[in-house]
């Protein structure tokens, strides 16, 4: 069986690309991991590291207007939930 993802590692070069503060990755926890859907896809990581950078980009315009840092929670279950998933 394949090693589940970091989402942290993924998130990573995505910030890096986005010219984001390296030091703001430190901010960003991540709780619960896949299978957050029944599915040979990684899809509560890819949800949850999207969901994560557009927190951390609104975290940092926050740090850049007050000057100090927010932390970001990202929680694996509300990722799922904001992806537009149904349960039936």
């Amino acid at each position: 069986m394949n090693a589940l993802p970091d989402p942290a590692i993924i998130l990573a070069p995505i910030w890096r690309l986005a010219a984001g503060d390296p030091e703001a990755l430190g901010q960003v926890t991540f709780e619960g991991s896949d299978p957050a859907l029944p599915s040979v896809y990684v899809v509560g990581t890819a949800a949850a590291v999207s969901i994560a950078a557009s927190a951390l980009a609104a975290a940092e315009l926050w740090r850049l207007r007050m000057g100090h840092r927010q932390k970001v929670r990202i929680d694996f279950r509300g990722a799922r939930a904001d992806s537009g998933h149904v349960e039936t």
